[in-house]
């Protein structure tokens, strides 16, 4: 449970956010799930303290009601995404339809600095203000545990690996950086976050409030076209870069080829090690 900040009760946006967790939870855990789970699992994680608050002050201004609902939709366009990119259906029409408000927002530039390629397909171009906080409720958390894990790898097999200067690609609200900070904490000099979504920039920057004291120097960018534009070729290389989640947001697999290829030209140490071992 998490206490409020004013001490005593469970904040609103703690109790949202369980609700939201365990109604998707009671319809996807089964018992051979569970033991399938623990036989690959160390053991069981449990987010910060300061991102717990972080998340439930984010979600405070959100209606229960709102956050079930908004999740649902965005785990049901999720899942046929995956169909379509899959081949098991045709996409009819734009999966995510936004408010008369943000299809006056400008068009967010191309995610990649190939012309005919593009970050996101316009399924998740831009997610809208409810798709934000339904993913920061339902996703974030598990999203922060897988990669929280593989950094606790790389940290317990390059013991002496300690990264200054990261960049991560489709950060959305920010999750990686937070569990970067929890496996090395005190190395993290520079950060380039990449990321086309106005929505999950304005949440990142409020849910990064909590990390404050630990980044200091973030830069953000709405493509890697605008980053490339803006750095200095000697100050783009970064010692770990971090793509997590976002390369099934890709429409197909020349544009996922072409990304993997960008950023290992924008990486010196992790990627480039752990892929040339792999390839070995």
């Amino acid at each position: 449970s998490l206490r409020s900040r004013k001490g005593g009760s469970v904040s609103a946006g703690a109790a949202k956010m369980g609700s939201v967790v365990a109604e998707g939870a009671q319809k996807s855990i089964s018992i051979a799930g569970l033991r399938a789970a623990a036989r690959h699992t160390p053991g069981l994680l449990r987010i910060p303290p300061k991102l717990q608050s972080a998340i439930a002050a984010f979600l405070e201004d959100y209606s229960t009601h709102e956050l079930k609902q908004s999740t649902f939709r965005l785990s049901e366009r999720m899942r046929k995404a995956k169909r379509v990119a899959a081949g098991e259906e045709e996409e009819e029409g734009d999966l995510l339809r936004f408010s008369q408000e943000e299809q006056f927002l400008p068009k967010a530039p191309s995610f990649m600095f190939q012309r005919r390629s593009h970050f996101r397909s316009n399924r998740f171009s831009k997610y809208r203000e409810l798709d934000t906080a339904a993913y920061v409720a339902a996703r974030m958390p598990a999203v922060y545990s897988a990669v929280h894990r593989v950094f606790q790898e790389v940290s317990r097999r390059l013991p002496d690996f300690k990264p200054s200067c990261v960049m991560d690609y489709g950060s959305g609200p920010g999750t990686s950086m937070w569990a970067l900070c929890e496996v090395w904490p005190e190395s993290i000099q520079h950060a380039h976050l990449v990321e086309p979504s106005q929505c999950m920039s304005y949440a990142r920057r409020n849910l990064l409030q909590g990390l404050k004291d630990v980044l200091l120097d973030v830069s953000s960018f709405v493509s890697l076209e605008a980053f490339v534009r803006k750095i200095r070729p000697r100050d783009r290389c970064h010692n770990l870069v971090i793509a997590s989640y976002a390369l099934g947001e890709l429409n197909t697999d020349e544009d996922r080829i072409a990304v993997v290829r960008q950023l290992w030209g924008l990486t010196e140490d992790i990627l480039g090690e752990l892929v040339k071992q792999f390839r070995k």
